[in-house]
């Protein structure tokens, strides 16, 4: 009973993150390769609440996922989640959504962050 309530949860969260609409901003070489994740050709993808954000709500290098700390919490006490939980189906979620395996999933603590998120520096064209 109890993996047919987290495969619901899981569900749950899955919608919500994808009701976030988040936008995915991938390194220079997503001008020459097209918008398809290919681990091999993009260093790093950035999930931005907005296309001129300079802060990321998550941020994958090689395999790891990044999260920002505001959006666990957010994810946590939402669906009354502990962090581990929390951390799992964020990373699941990214998974799916890029089509990729993510190895790890760490949040970055407060101190590490601004108010607004993962600080980053991309070429944009």
């Amino acid at each position: 009973m109890e993996v047919i309530l987290n495969e619901k949860i899981e569900k749950i969260v899955y919608k919500y993150l994808d009701f976030k609409q988040f936008i995915v901003l991938m390194g220079i070489s997503d001008i020459v390769f097209g918008l398809q994740y290919d681990p091999d050709y993009h260093n790093e993808v950035y999930f931005v609440e907005d296309e001129d954000s300079k802060y990321a709500k998550i941020r994958i290098i090689s395999g790891e996922c990044l999260v920002c700390i505001q959006l666990l919490d957010e994810v946590s006490e939402m669906f009354s989640l502990d962090y581990t939980n929390s951390r799992k189906v964020i990373g699941s979620w990214v998974g799916n959504t890029l089509k990729t395996e993510i190895n790890s999933v760490t949040a970055l603590p407060k101190s590490m962050l601004t108010n607004d998120g993962i600080y980053f520096n991309i070429k944009k064209k």
